[in-house]
């Protein structure tokens, strides 16, 4: 009675069955995913994907730089000949994955989406492919993807099941700030396990990959490293060759920081006036104009929001913020926006203080190296993409605001007196889409289909190569339908949730795709 009267509450008497009401729903709030589902819905995932990692026309700045950066950062995290392969990824295809949130991914969505990727890019590329992936950091530790901890999509109780290695009082701190686990915090999330499992009724094999993923890698990260972020990137890489049956993956994986490689490459590209990044900050020809364009748009800024902040309403986190974010010793963000004659980026933190920095390349570029400030989406799109060409695959809503980034970029440079950058930053492939989308999913007792994250995945001895071709041979809409569980949330308001949703969902994805989707026994 509880799945049909939920199914009726979504769907009503006679109409569509359930997992296209919702993918229908999800396409009204995110609508790069109801385009590419009306034109492409039908294709064979492999050859979407072949599709999207092609790379794009030559940039106005260069990708050397970038790869010369990616492979600096990376070398202490990965060592030094992962570190090279990701540099030479970069340079022999010049595309990036930019849908995910930093921390170690336990997100079944996020963690498919990059095992497609690199599934993509080894079919290009060959055996010496590297996934490059730059997640955003500056989200909080308990935004959807959980990077506070695990996520495991099994047991008796809610989908997913949270298992916390930060306590929750660090739940509102940023990836990018927030310090490194340390050993206690280890041993605690392993008796937090323990005791979940047994509650929950997770399988022998479940509780075997958790105690092994956190004895074994979480445990190589100690010590070594200060900053979470960093701890991520480790952990993510030797995670990854837990996801595959055969002993070495057909693709390696370098999951980085986007804001930290970007805070490298701005403190390069500040040094030189003709960089993008240089011009949209320091040429007042190109800045005024560029504030009025993207003002209120989204991953922007909202100036009527960030100076009402000074007053203390609405909340900093909400305002955007022009170019950079000023961070306080606590590592919470501070909106900013140039002041009326454009020699400081200053603006207010949550308490009301008051913060500035000298809009000059010297000033900034220190600021950043002491963490006192930090890229915005904007920043980051706007040197990777805008500047370098790099394809950057984004999420649902990447995919929208980029290309409104890129027009209105590209129209304060033509008014700016700089047209031969415009016509460059124009060329630019801003709208391709990874995210949403996955192919390996786990069985319920009673016939219903869930997401796989890590946990399930290692459990299930890994992907083979049969099972890894099976999800390039659904459909770009099945993989969408796939992926519901974790999209609903995501992108459809409460209020359209809110009677019981996930049992009768994972019931008639069930019966839809267990002869489509790979299926972790």
């Amino acid at each position: 009675m509880l799945v049909n009267a939920a199914e009726k509450k979504l769907s009503g008497p006679g109409s569509a069955p359930l997992s296209d009401t919702l993918l229908a729903q999800a396409g009204e709030k995110a609508p790069v995913m109801a385009r590419s589902l009306k034109i492409q819905g039908n294709q064979p995932l492999g050859d979407y994907l072949a599709g999207l990692i092609e790379p794009g026309p030559k940039g106005y700045q260069q990708v050397t730089d970038l790869a010369e950066i990616v492979e600096r950062y990376a070398t202490p995290l990965l060592g030094q000949e992962a570190a090279r392969q990701a540099r030479l990824q970069l340079e022999r295809r010049p595309v990036i994955l930019t849908a995910n949130h930093h921390g170690v991914d336990f997100f079944a969505q996020s963690l498919q989406g990059t095992l497609l990727f690199a599934t993509a890019l080894a079919g290009a590329d060959g055996a010496q492919s590297v996934a490059p992936v730059l997640a955003c950091a500056s989200v909080p530790l308990d935004n959807v993807t959980f990077p506070r901890g695990l996520l495991i999509y099994g047991g008796e109780g809610e989908i997913p099941q949270r298992l916390g290695v930060f306590s929750n009082r660090f739940r509102r701190q940023m990836v990018a700030t927030v310090a490194g686990f340390d050993q206690t915090m280890v041993d605690s999330t392993l008796q937090q396990a323990r005791k979940l499992g047994k509650q929950q009724g997770f399988a022998t094999r479940t509780m075997d990959s958790l105690e092994a993923i956190l004895e074994e890698d979480y445990r190589s990260a100690l010590g070594a490293h200060r900053r979470y972020s960093d701890q991520a990137v480790m952990i993510n890489s030797r995670i990854w060759p837990r996801l595959f049956a055969q002993q070495k993956p057909s693709a390696g994986l370098a999951y980085l920081e986007m804001e930290k490689i970007v805070s490298l490459l701005l403190e390069e590209d500040l040094r030189d006036r003709t960089s993008l990044a240089s011009i949209i900050a320091f040429d007042s020809r190109v800045r005024s104009p560029l504030l009025t364009l993207l003002d209120g748009q989204r991953a922007c800024w909202d100036m009527a929001a960030i100076n009402a902040a000074g007053q203390g309403s609405p909340s900093p986190a909400s305002c955007g913020t022009f170019l950079f974010w000023g961070l306080t010793a606590a590592g919470r963000r501070i909106p900013l926006a140039p002041d009326p004659g454009g020699r400081t980026l200053c603006g207010h933190d949550h308490q009301g203080q008051a913060f500035s920095v000298a809009l000059q390349p010297q000033a900034i570029r220190d600021a950043l190296r002491e963490a006192r400030l930090l890229p915005s989406l904007f920043s980051c799109f706007l040197t990777l993409a805008l500047a370098r060409g790099i394809v950057c695959l984004g999420g649902y809503y990447q995919a929208d605001y980029l290309p409104t980034m890129q027009w209105k970029v590209a129209k304060a440079l033509r008014e700016g007196g700089w047209p031969w950058i415009a016509a460059q930053v124009a060329g630019v492939p801003t709208d391709r889409y990874l995210s949403g989308m996955q192919t390996v999913m786990s069985r319920t007792p009673a016939g219903g289909l869930l997401p796989a994250g890590a946990v399930e995945m290692t459990a299930g001895g890994g992907l083979s190569e049969a099972m890894i071709a099976r999800g390039q041979a659904l459909t770009l809409r099945e993989a969408h339908l796939a992926s519901l569980l974790e999209t609903v949330p995501d992108v459809i308001p409460e209020a359209a949730r809110r009677a019981e949703w996930k049992i009768p969902l994972a019931l008639e994805l069930g019966r839809r795709l267990r002869h489509r989707v790979a299926i972790l026994e």
